[in-house]
């Protein structure tokens, strides 16, 4: 179970927690913030974590260049369009729909003590931006040293 790529909303005692884990989630070698989140952020909540979602895509990966992702100092990485991913039809429209039931799946296993990510993560630009918006949304005043 993951969380939704295209939107989440946290009321604000949830928002300071995973403020308060800023430094763990930017530095986490893994491209997907969802799994950043199952690995780095929610563990630390001490209780179950539980989110909605539908049973169709919500979102395509569509690309292999992160921000910085396989670039040097200058250079830029290509993405020559030869991944093409599928998407089905039903997946071009809106797909949510209210007569859908609500499903509670219990115990379900997360990422084992000492998971280091899937990688995509490890340039130092990266990590500073992520700290930077952690620093931009914050409720209340920190500064980025206390973060790095």
């Amino acid at each position: 179970m993951c969380l939704p790529t295209v939107f989440s909303v946290f009321h604000r005692t949830v928002w300071r927690k995973i403020h308060w884990r800023a430094k763990e989630f930017c530095f986490f070698d893994d491209y997907n913030w969802d799994i950043t989140m199952w690995a780095t952020v929610y563990p630390s909540f001490g209780r179950p974590v539980y989110t909605l979602r539908g049973p169709r895509t919500s979102a395509v990966h569509f690309g292999k260049c992160g921000l910085h992702q396989g670039q040097g100092q200058s250079n830029a990485c290509i993405d020559n369009g030869s991944v093409n991913i599928q998407v089905d039809d039903v997946d071009k429209v809106a797909n949510i729909r209210s007569e859908w039931g609500v499903h509670v799946y219990h115990d379900q296993a997360g990422y084992k003590a000492g998971f280091k990510g899937w990688g995509g993560w490890g340039d130092h630009r990266d990590h500073q931006l992520c700290l930077s918006f952690a620093q931009m949304y914050h409720s209340y005043s920190t500064s980025l040293a206390v973060l790095s």
